[in-house]
């Protein structure tokens, strides 16, 4: 049986929306992740392996976590999609789409309001779509839209900052 144990009250101040960057590591580096009442305690990656912040312009990335229940299953996921855009087609820039689209990523929203989360951390993140676009007028985007999508057996744990391994800028 599953138990309502808590309800919900509105904060009293307002909050804002956004995300300033993203902790980007593979899937398979990482080597110790606990999780206790949805919040990451503990979180390392392999020895020589690192973790990368990738930090677009604002207003540049978006998350979404669906949760997804089939009555006729009996069965329930967490599906996670994130869209990425960097606004530049420098080489580093393509080179960065070709790693994201082969891996499975595990991803830390590092959020404007300092409420961090981390998708992918079990079933990893794979790049859907990485469209690299140059536009047709001066003023369109020269760069690449990615799109990440995961798929996990219970929501996102949020995590703080002192508890994730410090990414390469």
């Amino acid at each position: 049986m599953c138990e309502l144990t808590s309800g919900f009250t509105k904060p009293a101040c307002a909050s804002f929306g956004g995300t300033k960057s993203l902790v980007v590591m593979n899937t398979e580096n990482i080597d110790t992740l606990a999780v206790t009442n949805n919040e990451v305690t503990t979180f390392s990656i392999l020895s020589g392996k690192s973790a990368f912040r990738i930090t677009p312009d604002m207003a540049s990335i978006d998350f979404t976590e669906t949760a997804t229940r089939s009555r006729e299953n009996n069965s329930l996921f967490f599906a996670s999609t994130c869209t990425l855009i960097l606004k530049d087609d420098s080489q580093t820039t393509r080179d960065l789409v070709g790693l994201i689209s082969k891996g499975f990523l595990t991803v830390i929203q590092e959020k404007e309001n300092g409420k961090n989360v981390v998708y992918g951390a079990v079933n990893g993140m794979v790049a859907d779509t990485s469209a690299l676009a140059t536009g047709n007028a001066y003023e369109d985007m020269n760069g690449v839209t990615i799109t990440l999508t995961g798929k996990e057996s219970s929501i996102a744990p949020s995590i703080l900052v002192a508890n994730y391994p410090t990414p390469i800028a």
